[in-house]
């Protein structure tokens, strides 16, 4: 497997003075070294093609003096950035040596991917002189298309000042990007209510990983053994930040083909970036095709007048156009600008979306506070106390054993409504156990005998209190039951949460939808306030005459 590495012209310093071809001599005699030995076997090769994976080289250059930079007050150096062990000689006389070029793995030793030696001036002669830089690779844990960088007679220092200066408006980005993604990802920490903030948050933290990585070159003098492992880096949080990208936009702009969206891009940046012909062009194959993507999620709310989509679809075609455009440079630096603009506007429309969802929660919460007292209210209404104390009254003559066992069922139901009203959440199994004892003075009151059947065992689920206890009082309020009945419980796992589905038995009465009556508004508002966009409730007639209600509830609820 080839790698490509980008050329770093771009990034060198002021004043220096670049080699761009030079004479590549395989041999091993050490008076290739000398200014007029050794130059059997030469050919003239661009900088860029001089490579010396798997081999010793000798690269010859002869650089005339006047052409040579002369910085005031500061020293030369010769500077060499190469996936590469290398010594360097200036006329015959060895400058230094970055690692130990060798013959094979044995004898090498690892030398550092950018490396600069002093260049003394008395060594300077008038006229011609000659650059000679031994090098070899037999370390590399693959083979990169162009490992040599940057041979070049500079001031001293001048070179890795260079590549940190070019990073460093991309560096000071990175700050933004990091508070941003860290408050993010505090706010799904607290209320993991909407996946949006931390996808918000990961595309961020993925943004700045990659700086790190892009910038380690001007900030670490590493070997140049791990130079491939960083490109590596580069291309995996450029390829995790797209899918990321993807999940975010459909997850905001078409929450129903979210998983369509993501199997689009994702499958082609898994499969087909990886192997794009040059390294730089995989980060920008996956970036390309995570905004491509994203900019058709959003295409149809867009095209349908909405603002934030029409704002997020513009700023996804300029990052699209910069990808084409910059290329290697829109990955280098100019992507980190394009996505502080991107993430900027992404940030912006998520602040609005959790403020509107903040102030419907607070007036579901009004809402449900007046609920809860009608909930009360319904639990405790005269017309209920009066007839359960008229029924208990007849089974105390009757039967007084039954009688003590309606008063533990009312003691219960009252105990239990009292205890849950001011609660979010409660587990299942007391919603359950609230419904039985509802039923059980039911029974007693009427004379026959009423059951909650639970299909499924509870688990850990929970959900806002009432919700079906109010469903229960609703098939009494609605129907006439002569011979009792079974109600039934049923809980389906589903990929995205759990189903309740809650069926009352056929009735002697004709039952009409009440969705707007005050019963199912507090079911709708409980769970508003509880599970704000991320839950739902059906409800309607099955053909035996009974009534089925569907309560879906979010992944975790359990």
């Amino acid at each position: 497997m080839t790698l490509v590495s980008a050329p770093t012209r771009a990034q060198l310093g002021p004043g220096m003075l670049a080699i761009t071809r030079a004479h590549v001599c395989e041999t091993a005699d050490a008076a290739a070294a000398l200014p007029n030995g050794g130059r059997e076997n030469c050919v003239e090769t661009p900088l860029h093609d001089i490579d010396a994976q798997g081999r010793e080289i000798w690269v010859r250059m002869t650089i005339d003096s006047e052409a040579l930079p002369n910085p005031a007050g500061q020293p030369r150096a010769v500077a060499v950035s190469a996936m590469a062990a290398s010594s360097i000689y200036w006329n015959g006389r060895l400058l230094g040596s970055n690692g130990q070029p060798g013959a094979n793995l044995a004898t090498e030793t690892p030398g550092l991917m950018d490396y600069t030696v002093h260049l003394p001036s008395e060594l300077i002669l008038d006229g011609e002189n000659s650059l000679v830089v031994h090098m070899s690779s037999h370390h590399g844990i693959l083979r990169a298309r162009h490992p040599t960088h940057v041979i070049a007679i500079a001031p001293y220092g001048s070179v890795r000042t260079g590549i940190l200066s070019y990073y460093l408006p991309a560096i000071m980005s990175a700050g933004a990007l990091l508070l941003a993604g860290l408050y993010f990802l505090g706010l799904f920490a607290v209320e993991r209510r909407e996946i949006g903030p931390l996808l918000l948050s990961m595309m961020a933290l993925f943004a700045v990983g990659q700086l790190a990585a892009e910038s380690l070159r001007g900030l670490v003098a590493y070997p140049y053994t791990l130079h491939i492992p960083r490109l590596i880096m580069v291309g995996v949080f450029g390829g995790a930040f797209s899918i990321t990208l993807i999940a975010f936009i459909s997850n905001r702009f078409a929450r129903h083909r979210q998983r369509l969206f993501l199997a689009i891009g994702a499958l082609p940046i898994l499969t087909l970036a990886p192997f794009a012909p040059g390294f730089d062009a995989k980060p920008l194959v996956a970036m390309l095709i995570g905004s491509l993507v994203s900019l058709l999620a959003v295409a149809a709310p867009a095209w349908r007048g909405d603002v934030s989509a029409r704002v997020t679809a513009a700023a996804l075609a300029g990052f699209a156009t910069l990808v084409v455009v910059q290329n290697a440079e829109f990955l280098n630096r100019d992507f980190f600008f394009a996505v502080c603009i991107l993430m900027g506007a992404l940030f912006i429309d998520q602040i609005l979306i959790l403020r509107q969802e903040r102030q419907a929660r607070d007036a579901a919460t009004r809402r449900s506070s007046q609920l809860e007292l009608e909930l009360l209210r319904r639990g405790i209404a005269p017309h209920f106390l009066m007839n359960t104390l008229n029924c208990l009254s007849e089974w105390i003559e009757s039967d007084p054993k039954s009688g003590l066992k309606l008063i533990e069922a009312l003691g219960d139901q009252m105990r239990s409504l009292a205890t849950i009203s001011d609660r979010d959440l409660i587990p299942l199994e007391n919603e359950t156990d609230l419904v039985r004892s509802y039923l059980t003075i039911m029974s007693y009151r009427s004379d026959v005998p009423f059951t909650l059947e639970v299909q499924t065992p509870t688990g850990l689920l929970q959900i806002p209190p009432g919700i079906l206890h109010t469903l229960a009082e609703n098939a009494f309020s609605h129907n006439h039951y002569a011979e009792g009945g079974n109600f039934i419980l049923d809980i389906e796992a589903t990929d995205t949460g759990h189903n309740l589905s809650f069926t009352t038995p056929p009735g002697g009465s004709s039952r009409k939808n009440e969705s707007t009556g005050k019963g199912h508004a507090y079911i709708r508002g409980k769970l508003q306030q509880a599970y704000a966009r991320t839950a739902s409730f059906e409800t309607g007639a099955n053909p035996d005459g009974g009534w089925t209600s569907v309560i879906s509830l979010p992944a975790g609820s359990a």
